[in-house]
């Protein structure tokens, strides 16, 4: 992944739940997607994998400098890499940059942002000063290291305004068919970062809309009573993925689907 955010889900890393979390997502998933639809894209780990599985990978964040970062690495990255390259790791340079939604260049401002979200805590309120030496040099290789995929779409809306961008082809039916979404929205109840308060009526607007889609969905979340109970209410799968630590709590992450596949925890009825 190219910078910290809340929740996401690293491939790689130190053994542990959140670490391995896309793995197995990728096992819970369907196994005949072409399309997929990734609605809360965050940083990106997820829709970069799904890119080099699956035909066509349509991204989504209401976040426009996660949205700006991405259009940058697509277009401009080795120029976004030169600059990284020659900025300083510097706790002066970490605290101009924090001001990274004022800066009107799109180049900068992708700069400043990958800055702050790889050298600062979650919050971003202070510069992390126990990084190991090559931090710098980790985040240009991971840059370097994934390749551009030309299969990958990039959208900027709510998530409710998603779907009614994408068009299926009436006379192909099996493009909405071997369709799936993957909702990792923030989660319910839980402090984080994202600059708003996720609430109970956007979760069960985001529920009510994939139903209402048609197209097969997992939403990712933790365990909370409230999320429990409207997913069992909509008659959804629950799927117990493991458990992880939080903000220094213990929660159990669950995939909330719509298809059964394996590991189902509860299957309302």
């Amino acid at each position: 992944m190219f910078f910290h955010w809340a929740g996401a889900k690293r491939l790689s890393g130190p053994n542990g739940c959140n670490n391995m979390m896309g793995k197995i997502l990728f096992e819970q998933f369907p196994k005949d997607i072409t399309t997929f639809i990734d609605i809360f894209i965050g940083s990106g780990c997820v829709a970069f994998e799904a890119a080099k599985l699956y035909k066509y990978v349509i991204t989504n964040d209401l976040n426009n400098d996660i949205h700006n970062f991405y259009n940058i690495y697509m277009t401009r990255r080795q120029e976004l890499i030169d600059l990284i390259e020659i900025t300083p790791y510097h706790e002066s340079i970490f605290k101009d940059f924090k001001n990274y939604k004022q800066e009107k260049d799109e180049l900068l401002r992708a700069l400043k942002f990958v800055y702050v979200y790889n050298y600062g805590f979650i919050n971003n309120s202070t510069m992390r000063h126990a990084l190991v030496s090559n931090a710098k040099t980790n985040l240009i290789n991971r840059l370097k290291d994934i390749l551009t995929p030309a299969n990958i779409q990039f959208l900027n809306c709510d998530f409710r305004k998603v779907l009614k961008k994408i068009s299926f082809h009436i006379a192909r039916p099996n493009q909405k068919k071997r369709a799936f979404v993957y909702a990792d929205p923030p989660y319910l109840d839980v402090s984080n970062a994202y600059g708003f308060k996720w609430q109970e009526k956007d979760f069960q607007d985001l529920v009510d809309l994939l139903i209402d889609s048609e197209i097969r969905f997992a939403i990712s979340e933790f365990d909370n009573p409230k999320v429990i109970e409207y997913a069992k209410s909509k008659r959804l799968n629950i799927v117990n993925l493991c458990n992880r630590r939080n903000l220094g709590n213990h929660r159990n992450e669950i995939l909330i689907t719509n298809y059964q596949e394996k590991g189902d925890l509860w299957t309302s009825t």
